[in-house]
């Protein structure tokens, strides 16, 4: 549903769907994520962090215990996801949850062909970068702890 929020912490994985899914057990309706690379997620320092997800119907949710984090992908990566049955993508990080359709991501692509979200304490930037245009505007729920 448009409010809901995922558990992603359940799960650990930052490995392909045909592994099997940790968790405590309990049936949540999660399934593991989708198969492929289709975003990163990075630190301060450009190197790839470890992060959760888990995929509940369409949606997509991605989470790191970090104060500091960037998704980011390729909107030819998106278009996959769209075609794997992913429509919404939740990133949480420990301050801040943004959500957002993956259609409407693809509609700024004429912005370029990398986007970027990122989560800075409770500040949250979404862009275009080649243009670095801002497209915060995309994000349906943003919270901040």
């Amino acid at each position: 549903s448009p409010g809901e929020t995922a558990a992603p912490v359940e799960y650990r994985m930052q490995t392909s769907a045909s592994e099997p899914v940790q968790g405590n057990g309990k049936s949540t309706g999660y399934k593991a994520p989708v198969q492929g690379h289709f975003y990163q997620v990075v630190g301060q320092d450009g190197k790839t962090m470890i992060f959760a997800t888990a995929q509940k119907k369409d949606v997509l949710a991605i989470a790191t215990d970090s104060d500091f984090a960037m998704l980011t992908g390729k909107m030819e990566d998106i278009e996959a996801l769209r075609k794997q049955g992913v429509r919404r993508i939740i990133f949480a990080t420990k301050r801040a949850t943004s959500t957002f359709l993956l259609s409407e991501l693809l509609e700024k692509r004429a912005y370029g062909e990398i986007w970027s979200l990122i989560h800075d304490g409770e500040n949250v930037a979404f862009t275009a970068v080649e243009k670095k245009m801002d497209i915060s505007s995309i994000l349906t729920r943003l919270q901040t702890k």
